[in-house]
């Protein structure tokens, strides 16, 4: 099964979120009123070429000529986590992809699980990880810059680091952005975006499991969906299982839908016997922009903590 770039995007700042004893449920940085707009994000049927704005004023998902050679991710984690993990990456791929085969990596069309041996290593990701390759990471200017209503809401620097330059907060990100929240990409050796916008995400509730509720393999969730496009669940779990005698990491994408279940083949790893350590749900919603044969994906989330 394919490793789902949300999955190796934040697992280690999820795993450093789990432990903490306080986790905020509202928006990282979407409108502080929690409404949602639908022209905000992605069009599932354009058609058009993209410049950075898209039709009307907001972005399309449509690249020139459905070919993919450069992809960018910005993720704005929940305020409340315990390190601010929210960042940005851009690289060029080592072989041309599809928009298609892309955009299904970032939001699967289906729900998709995985489990992993839960140790340090596994949660690591080495490198800007899209489908089975890893990008070469590039700078797109010397900073990204977000704005609200209210002015500039965060800065994201870049850092040079071993695998490339990564884009992260100047200082962390403490309070909900205003209406209108916009990405603003310069540009360098990945094209320049303008003005992309920011989705809102809505609250996650979920009415099961109840929080403090043990995670098994017979547990059934169920929340509130949110038929937007663009909208999805991440669903992370760890506990010890006996089948595999380790610790076990589960990472599931879900089509926010409102339920989901353990499908037979991992319930068959975590054994009759599992009992979770931690659950976590993340509703992420994404914006996409499109130049040439270049995405940006453009992530929210909300977070909400089971057990």
């Amino acid at each position: 099964m394919k490793k789902n770039l949300a999955f190796a995007a934040c697992l280690t700042s999820l795993l450093i979120a789990c432990d903490s004893a306080t986790i905020d449920s509202g928006n990282g940085a979407g409108n502080s009123d929690n409404e949602t707009d639908s022209n905000l994000l992605p069009d599932s049927t354009g058609t058009g070429t993209g410049t950075g704005t898209g039709l009307d004023g907001v972005t399309t998902a449509r690249t020139a000529n459905g070919l993919v050679n450069s992809v960018s991710l910005i993720k704005l984690e929940p305020i409340g986590v315990t390190v601010d993990s929210t960042r940005g990456l851009f690289g060029d791929l080592q072989t041309t992809l599809t928009e298609q085969e892309v955009r299904d990596w970032y939001i699967p069309p289906t729900d998709e699980c995985e489990v992993t041996p839960l140790t340090g290593d596994t949660m690591t990701p080495d490198g800007f990880l899209v489908l089975d390759q890893i990008a070469t990471q590039i700078s797109a200017g010397e900073s990204i810059v977000l704005t609200d209503d209210n002015g500039t809401y965060a800065t994201l620097q870049r850092m040079d680091t071993a695998t490339g330059p990564v884009y992260q907060p100047e200082v962390a990100i403490d309070q909900p952005a205003g209406t209108n929240l916009l990405v603003d990409i310069p540009g360098d050796a990945f094209s320049g975006f303008p003005g992309i916008a920011v989705p809102p995400v809505p609250e996650l509730q979920v009415d099961r499991p109840a929080a403090g509720d043990n995670v098994g393999v017979a547990t059934f969730f169920q929340w509130q969906p949110n038929d937007v496009p663009g909208s999805t669940i991440e669903l992370y779990v760890g506990g010890f299982s006996q089948v595999a005698g380790e610790g076990i990491f589960i990472a599931c994408a879900l089509i926010d839908d409102g339920s989901f279940a353990f499908p037979e083949e991992i319930q068959a790893q975590m054994g009759a016997a599992f009992d979770d350590e931690f659950t976590t749900l993340l509703r992420v919603g994404y914006n996409v922009a499109a130049d040439g044969d270049s995405m940006v994906f453009v992530a929210n989330s909300v977070r909400t903590r089971v057990n």
